[in-house]
């Protein structure tokens, strides 16, 4: 079962929240993992073919 595609600029709005939402976790829980979360959105948003 796959999941219906996002449109481009949804795709393009997520990644770019991405960086914030890791930057407002990193201050207020002190731990730097929260920056793995901008590849792993990628990743998820994007997926193995990229923007193809």
């Amino acid at each position: 079962m796959r999941m219906p595609r996002l449109s481009r600029r949804a795709r393009n709005t997520i990644m770019g929240l991405a960086p914030l939402v890791a930057l407002v976790l990193f201050f207020l829980t002190r731990s730097w993992m929260w920056f793995l979360l901008v590849p792993v959105v990628g990743v998820l948003v994007y997926g193995a073919d990229g923007d193809r």
